[in-house]
């Protein structure tokens, strides 16, 4: 049986493996895919803290990000709630196909940058609820 700190452990490692899909796809401009990735990187770390903060390890099947950590002790400020609004919408957009091609038309290297710059200390923030 796997310990709830390797579920913790294995949440971890999938985030920080998938940062670097959120460069590669960046370096030929597919913004949208980018966005999805690094929405999923942060559910990633969601869900592991919610298995630490809850008796079970199987975490819940949503991939809002606000949703999963709204079930743990991790208390989000106004910045940090906005900025991961932000990042939900890119989870749907990026499941479906036709919503993905808009997305990647419609968004540019600046937004996708700024999105990323707000990201990198919300990141470390979380490893950090991980300690």
């Amino acid at each position: 049986m796997i310990s709830k700190t390797q579920h913790i452990e294995h949440w971890k490692r999938l985030a920080e493996d998938d940062l670097p899909a959120v460069d590669a796809l960046l370096s030929i401009k597919r913004y949208g895919a980018a966005l999805f990735w690094l929405h999923l990187t942060f559910e990633r770390l969601c869900k592991a803290l919610w298995i630490k903060a809850n008796t079970s390890n199987e975490p819940p099947k949503t991939h809002n990000l606000i949703t999963i950590l709204g079930q743990t002790k991790v208390v989000l400020d106004d910045e940090v709630s906005s900025f991961f609004l932000v990042m939900n919408k890119y989870q749907t957009e990026g499941r479906y196909p036709d919503i993905l091609a808009n997305l990647e038309h419609s968004i540019g290297l600046e937004e996708t940058e700024n999105i990323l710059k707000q990201a990198n200390p919300i990141f470390k923030w979380l490893l950090k609820q991980l300690d």
